[in-house]
C-alpha cells in the first residue's frame, strides 16, 4: 500500500493536519452561512422600509400608525420587542404603544406614568445619535425591563422632526445587530421617517381644529341674528301696546331704529371679517347652494383651478373626473342630507386646463337665520407637490437601498472572480505558448474580466468606486465621444452638437464622463432601428431654491447642463420608475444586462450631481445631468505611454490574510512560484496571532479589508502596534476609497483591487517590499 513506508508518528501527524483542515472548513460554512443570514436580514430591513413607509402615507391615526410601525419591527425586522413613548413639552408621556412584551411592559408604563424614562431613553432625548446598549441585563440595572433582556441588545433614539422632539423609541434586537453600522443607519432613518410622519398628523390636527373653530364661530353669529331678530320682535310688540300718543311713538320708534341699526351694523362688520377669512384663504373655497351650484368662490380657487366666478356663477363646476364622481357624490350626500361634515377627502380634480391635480377636500353644511340648510362650505388644497415630493422620497430611499445591496454583492461576487482569474492564470503560467489548452484559458480569463467590468458598473452605482477628479471642460469631452460615436451609429441617425460657449468648468472624472457618453449614445442607437436624431446639449445653468424643493436630490446653485436626447420610441410612466435600477432592461435576451443606467446614475451622483429622464411613448428621451461648477482652470490631460515589464520576484516572506480559501490558495501557490515564502492566516485575529510570533521573519503582510471579525483596518492597527515598521498592502473587493482610503491613511503601504491580476499583485509586492518606509 502507499502508506506503508510512513511511520506511526507521520500518520498521526497527517490525521491532526486532516482534522485541521475540516475544522477550517466547517469554519468558512459557518462563515458563509452568517453570511447568507445577514444578507437574508438586509432584504427583511428593506421590506419593513418599504412597509414603514407605506404606513406613513396611508395612516392618518396616530396610535395604529405607532402601533403598525411596532408590529413591522416585530414581524419583519427580526427584533425581539419594540415601544415608543410619546411626550409633551414638559416631557410628560402622552401616549405609549408596544408590541412584543405584552403585560412585561405594565411596569415600564407605570413608571413612564410618573415621568420617569429609562436611562437609555435619557440620553436620547440628549443627543441625536442612538443609544446603543450591547447588554441591557447587566448594565441597566434601573430599567424594568432589564431582565427581559437577557442574551438580547437594544438601541433606542429619539423621535424629532424640526427642532421638535416627540419621544423616544426602544427596540430589543440580537446582539450581534449592535455593531451593524448598516442595522444603525436603516434604524436612525426610520426613526427621522416616524418624526417627519408625527409632524404631518399634527398638521392636520391643527387644520381641522381651525375648521371646526371657523364653522362653531359661523353657528355662533348664526345664533345671535336670530335672537336679536326675537328681541326686535318683542321690542315692535310692546312699542304697539305702549303707544299712547304721537311722541310716545315716535321716542320708540327711534329707540327700536338705533337698536336694530346698532344690531344690523353688528352683523356686517361680523359678515366682513368672515367674507375676509374666506377671500384671503390659501386654500381654494367654494360656496355651494343646496342644489350644488357656485354661488362664490375666492381668488386662491381661481389660482389653482383656472375658473373666474363670471364663468361659474349658478353653475356646477365641471372639474370632477369620472373615476372620482361615484367616491364624490357620496361624500356630498352625506353632507347635503346628513349634515356630516367631510376633513381630509383625498381625491383629483380638473383643472380649466384639462391638467388633473391631487386635492385634499374638507366640506360642512351651512343654515340659514331660521336653522334652514341652505348650502355647502367646501375647501380645497392642492396636494400635487407634496405628493410628488413624498414619491421622490421613496424612489431616493429605494435606490439607496438597492445601492448598498448592489455594491455588498459585487464585494462578494469579485472574490469569486479573484478565483477563477486567478486560477486560469496560474494555469497559462504553466503552459507553453500554443498549447492546445491556451486558447480555452484565455477565453476563461476573457470571461472573468467582463464579469468584473459588470461588478465594476455594480460598484459605480453603489458609489463604491474612486473617482479621480480634475478640472475639466465637458465639452471637450463631448466632441471627443460623439466622434467615435459618429463611427458605431448608423448613418440614418443624424448626430448634432449644440455645445454652449464659455462653459464652466466643472471637476470630473474623464473616464467616467466617457462612460456616461458612450452609454447615453447606444442606447439612443438602440432606441432609434429605423434612424432618427441624437443630439448632445451643454449649458450654463443656475438652480434656485424653488427649483430645488420640487426636485428632490438637487441643490440650489452653479452647474454645467449635459442633456442627451432622441427622437426614439420613447417609455412609458412605468418604465422610467426602474431604468436606473441595477439588471432592469426592456431589451431583449443577451442585449443587455440592465447596468448601464445604473452606472450612469452612480456617476452622476458620486460628481455631487443630479439627474432626471423626460420621457413618453413615442415622443423620444431627453437624459438631463447637472454637474457643479468649480473656479479654476483646465489642465490639458497627457497619457502615459506604459512599457511591457518583466514580473519581478523575491525569496522574502509575506504574511497573506484573506476569509476565501481560494484566494489564500492562489497567493500562496503565485508567490511560492516566484520565490516567496508565505504564511496564510484566514481572519485579522489570526494575522495578529501570527505576526506577533514571527514578526521577525516576515517582510510584508497581505491584508484582505473586509475580513470577518476585526477586519482588515483594525489587524493593520494591531500591526502597527506589535511594530511601527511593518509592511502592509490592502486588498479590497471596493476601490481605494472610504474606508479603504482610512486604512491607506493609517499606514498601509499600498492598495490591490480585487479581481486583482497576479502580475499586478506581484509588481505591488515587490515595490513596497523595495520601497524604504
Amino acid at each position: 500500500m502507499k502508506d506503508q513506508g510512513k511511520s506511526k508518528k507521520q500518520l498521526i501527524n497527517e490525521l491532526v493536519e486532516l482534522r485541521q483542515q475540516t475544522d477550517e472548513l466547517k469554519a468558512t460554512k459557518a462563515e458563509r452561512e452568517r453570511a447568507l443570514e445577514m444578507i437574508q436580514h438586509r432584504d427583511a430591513a428593506i421590506r419593513s422600509i418599504r412597509n414603514v413607509n407605506r404606513l406613513i402615507i396611508k395612516e392618518k391615526d396616530r396610535g395604529r400608525l405607532l402601533k403598525g410601525i411596532c408590529e413591522n419591527f416585530t414581524n419583519t425586522r427580526g427584533y425581539y420587542n419594540a415601544w415608543i413613548a410619546l411626550l409633551d413639552g414638559n416631557e410628560k408621556l402622552v401616549t405609549t404603544v408596544e408590541v412584543g412584551l405584552g403585560k412585561n411592559f405594565l411596569p415600564m408604563f407605570n413608571r413612564l406614568s410618573r415621568g420617569r424614562l429609562p436611562a437609555c431613553g435619557r440620553r436620547a432625548l440628549m443627543q441625536s445619535d442612538i443609544v446603543i446598549t450591547q447588554d441591557p441585563f447587566s448594565t441597566c440595572q434601573d430599567c424594568t425591563l432589564a431582565d427581559k433582556y437577557e442574551g438580547r441588545g437594544g438601541m433606542t433614539v429619539r423621535l424629532e422632526y424640526n427642532g421638535k422632539i416627540y419621544g423616544v423609541l426602544a427596540v430589543s434586537i440580537p446582539r450581534n445587530f449592535t455593531s451593524d453600522e448598516e442595522e444603525q443607519s436603516l434604524f436612525k432613518d426610520t426613526a427621522r421617517d416616524i418624526g417627519f410622519s408625527l409632524h404631518k398628523i399634527e398638521l392636520e390636527e391643527e387644520r381641522c381644529r381651525m375648521e371646526e373653530k371657523l364653522q362653531s364661530s359661523y353657528d355662533r353669529l348664526e345664533m345671535r341674528v336670530e335672537e336679536r331678530t326675537v328681541e326686535l320682535a318683542k321690542i315692535n310688540e310692546e312699542l304697539k301696546s305702549e303707544i299712547t300718543g304721537h311722541k310716545r311713538a315716535e321716542e320708540a320708534l327711534r329707540k327700536s331704529e338705533e337698536k336694530y341699526k346698532k344690531l344690523y351694523d353688528e352683523s356686517n362688520r361680523t359678515a366682513e371679517v368672515y367674507y375676509s377669512l374666506l377671500h384671503t384663504s390659501a386654500d381654494a373655497v367654494v360656496i355651494y347652494d343646496m342644489e350644488g351650484k357656485a354661488e362664490y368662490i375666492n381668488p386662491s380657487f381661481i389660482k389653482v383651478f383656472g375658473w373666474t366666478m363670471e364663468e361659474l356663477k349658478g353653475r356646477r363646476i365641471p372639474f370632477i373626473p369620472e373615476s372620482e364622481r361615484e367616491a364624490t357624490m357620496a361624500c356630498i350626500k352625506n353632507i347635503i342630507e346628513k349634515g356630516k361634515a367631510v376633513h381630509g377627502f383625498e381625491t383629483t380634480r380638473y383643472k380649466k386646463d384639462g391638467r388633473v391635480i391631487d386635492v385634499s377636500a374638507s366640506g360642512s353644511r351651512f343654515n340659514d337665520h331660521n336653522g334652514t340648510p341652505s348650502g355647502m362650505l367646501v375647501i380645497l388644497r392642492d396636494t400635487s407637490e407634496k405628493k410628488r415630493l413624498e414619491a421622490q422620497l421613496r424612489h431616493a430611499h429605494k435606490m439607496e437601498a438597492v445601492g448598498t445591496l448592489a455594491g455588498g454583492i459585487a464585494h462578494d461576487f469579485n472574490n469569486i472572480l479573484q478565483a477563477i482569474s486567478g486560477y486560469t492564470q496560474i494555469l497559462l503560467m504553466g503552459k507553453e505558448p500554443g498549447h492546445p489548452d491556451c486558447n480555452s484559458l484565455e477565453a476563461i480569463k476573457k470571461s472573468a474580466q467582463r464579469a468584473s467590468d459588470l461588478t465594476k458598473q455594480l460598484l459605480i452605482f453603489g458609489k463604491k468606486v474612486e473617482i479621480k477628479l480634475s478640472p475639466m471642460n465637458l465639452n471637450q469631452e463631448v466632441r471627443e465621444v460623439s466622434k467615435m460615436l459618429e463611427r458605431t451609429i448608423p448613418k440614418m441617425i443624424d448626430l448634432g452638437l449644440h455645445l454652449a460657449k464659455d462653459l464652466n468648468v466643472i471637476n470630473a472624472d474623464p473616464g467616467q464622463l466617457e462612460q456616461i457618453v458612450m452609454n447615453l449614445g447606444i442606447n439612443a442607437r438602440d432606441a432609434m432601428p429605423d434612424g432618427g436624431r441624437l443630439l448632445f446639449e451643454t449649458e450654463n445653468v443656475t438652480l434656485d431654491e424653488e427649483y430645488s424643493r420640487v426636485h428632490l436630490g438637487a441643490s440650489p446653485g452653479e452647474y454645467v447642463l449635459l442633456s442627451v436626447s432622441d427622437t426614439g420610441h420613447g417609455m412609458d410612466k412605468e418604465t422610467l420608475g426602474h431604468i436606473f435600477e441595477p439588471f432592469y432592461t426592456t431589451k431583449k435576451m443577451g442585449k443587455g444586462t440592465g447596468l448601464g443606467l445604473a452606472m450612469v446614475y452612480g456617476i452622476v451622483k458620486s460628481h455631487g450631481g443630479y439627474i432626471l429622464c423626460y420621457s413618453e411613448p413615442g415622443q423620444g428621451t431627453t437624459f438631463k445631468m447637472y454637474f457643479p461648477i468649480v473656479n479654476t482652470e483646465v489642465e490639458e490631460r497627457r497619457e502615459e505611454k506604459k512599457e511591457a515589464e518583466e514580473i519581478p520576484g523575491g525569496t522574502e516572506t509575506i504574511l497573506l490574510a484573506d476569509d476565501e480559501e481560494a484566494i489564500l490558495d492562489i497567493g500562496k501557490d503565485i508567490l511560492k512560484r516566484f520565490g516567496y515564502k508565505t504564511i496564510t492566516a484566514q481572519s485579522g485575529e489570526k494575522a495578529v496571532e501570527i505576526f506577533e510570533k514571527e514578526k521577525d521573519h516576515i517582510d510584508l503582510a497581505i491584508l484582505d479589508i473586509g475580513m470577518p471579525g476585526i477586519g482588515g483596518h483594525k489587524c493593520l492597527k494591531e500591526l502597527l502596534k506589535i511594530d511601527p515598521k511593518v509592511k502592509v498592502v490592502i486588498s479590497s473587493g471596493y476601490s481605494a476609497s472610504g474606508e479603504m482610503k482610512e486604512t491607506l491613511e493609517s499606514g498601509a503601504a499600498g492598495f490591490i483591487g480585487k479581481p486583482y491580476l497576479l502580475a499586478d499583485m506581484l509588481k505591488q509586492v515587490r515595490e513596497v517590499l523595495d520601497r524604504d518606509l
